[in-house]
């Protein structure tokens, strides 16, 4: 019988790997005692006691002290239920956590950065702004539009201009686009510009995101109105969120 399923199993439990061992040793040898455990393992009686002191507190096993001496240990298959019940547990932890983040990590940076946010008016500060945040851009580039309200205030020539200079300085694009006809479709795939395209499949959506770095804009053409909002976490959730929905559309 090896001994490393139960260590791996007691270690899944958060306890020491001579725990482990301790449990293995009692299943084949129910009438161990402290010392022929600390003589098993190579280590002090105690040791041994604070090691069962642990198990005890897991309930892995009991040890009557003040009488026989006696230790006895659960049987295999609770222990199998605990490891479950304990994975099941995790499960939940992970799930909460990764629905919270963005919320517990603003939580966490409130106090370690100030959060900054300007609202631009007119079409001609969205098209500077979206200009600046492509020259300022490090690392991948991610946007969402509807790209026929994008196209009537961004012309094609306009994005061309854009695209040359991102493309020179070696930045990815990743584009969810609302539908569009082939011509601007064939635009907005580019392996040579770095550019990468999927498509929604209705036009519900009306404006335009655009994330760089620490900075999110934010633009919508019906008012038209512009907001730019710089700060890391709020980035970050908007990376997630688009990441979701990039994972489930169909490679154009």
């Amino acid at each position: 019988m090896s001994q490393n399923v139960f260590i791996a199993a007691i270690k899944e439990l958060g306890l020491d790997k001579n725990c482990g061992q301790i449990y293995q040793y009692l299943l084949s040898e129910p009438k161990l005692t402290i010392s022929d455990l600390a003589k098993k393992i190579g280590s002090s009686r105690a040791k041994i006691y604070e090691l069962v002191g642990e198990m005890e507190k897991f309930e892995l096993l009991k040890y009557d002290k003040n009488k026989t001496r006696h230790l006895e240990i659960i049987s295999p298959n609770t222990l199998l239920a605990k490891i479950k019940g304990k994975q099941i547990q995790t499960s939940k932890i992970v799930s909460d956590l990764s629905d919270n983040m963005p919320l517990y990590l603003a939580k966490f940076y409130e106090e370690k950065h100030n959060l900054s946010t300007k609202i631009y008016n007119g079409e001609d500060k969205f098209l500077e702004l979206f200009d600046k945040l492509f020259e300022e851009a490090i690392g991948e580039i991610l946007f969402i539009s509807n790209i026929v309200l994008f196209h009537q205030t961004a012309t094609i020539d306009f994005i061309k201009y854009v695209a040359k200079r991102r493309a020179k300085k070696g930045l990815p694009i990743r584009i969810i686009s609302t539908p569009a006809d082939s011509q601007v479709h064939t635009l907005y795939n580019s392996i040579g510009e770095l550019r990468q395209t999927k498509m929604l499949p209705d036009s519900l959506f009306q404006g335009s995101i655009l994330a760089t770095n620490t900075s999110l804009s934010l633009w919508n053409p019906l008012l038209p109105q512009t907001v730019l909002i710089t700060d890391p976490i709020i980035t970050k959730t908007f990376e997630f969120m688009f990441n979701s929905i990039w994972n489930n559309l169909p490679n154009s």
